[in-house]
């Protein structure tokens, strides 16, 4: 059996060829790293200001008269030692129950006054949500106040989520400005969120 032999020229080409590719894999990782880094901390700074330019447009005292309306009545809804309902076996009429509990809030002038405001800045700025939310610690929840999502997006008053971990160390920190951060959840999708106290 002949041995077949390969020219110095060949293998030379051969091992170019290889270390132009691991290059162009190395570069094309780097690159992508650098872009979604870029991508990442871009949608962050924008995310903030745009919450902070919220929280600057809104009038505070209408802010806290519904939070107080929203809250009261949250409140009331809790069970007798303090919990939050258990929204997860909730049928369709305790649903429609709950949320009728919160009719009053959004026929207020109050409530449409600072929807208009959040919806404007939603438009003009082409964003997915904006809304106000109050951070109940003694629930864990962040309870919606006003929500000016997209149509079809938006959550009622009373509807409430989940306290993020991290949101719930700076509060209780004393921090109230929420810093930035992406998330992707199964229910929302990748976001970036950012909160600013009013």
């Amino acid at each position: 059996m002949a041995r077949v032999k390969i020219s110095l020229k060949v293998k030379v080409i051969a091992v170019v060829l290889i270390v132009a590719l691991i290059i162009a894999c190395v570069a094309i990782l780097v690159s992508y790293n650098v872009y979604s880094n870029t991508m990442d901390e871009h949608y962050e700074t924008l995310t903030m200001d745009l919450a902070r330019t919220a929280s600057a447009m809104v009038e505070a005292s209408q802010v806290e008269t519904i939070t107080q309306m929203v809250m009261d009545t949250y409140r009331d809804a809790c069970t007798d030692e303090g919990a939050p309902p258990d929204f997860d076996s909730f049928t369709d009429a305790q649903w429609d129950a709950y949320y009728g509990l919160f009719n009053d809030v959004t026929a207020t002038e109050e409530y449409i006054s600072i929807y208009n405001v959040l919806s404007e800045i939603r438009s003009a700025n082409q964003l997915l949500s904006i809304y106000i939310c109050y951070m109940d610690t003694d629930t864990g929840k962040a309870v919606y106040i006003i929500d000016a999502s997209d149509p079809g997006n938006s959550c009622l008053p009373g509807d409430c989520d989940d306290i993020e971990e991290g949101n719930l160390a700076l509060m209780e920190a004393g921090t109230h400005d929420f810093p930035a951060y992406i998330t992707n959840y199964e229910e929302y999708g990748w976001l970036c969120s950012a909160s600013a106290g009013i």
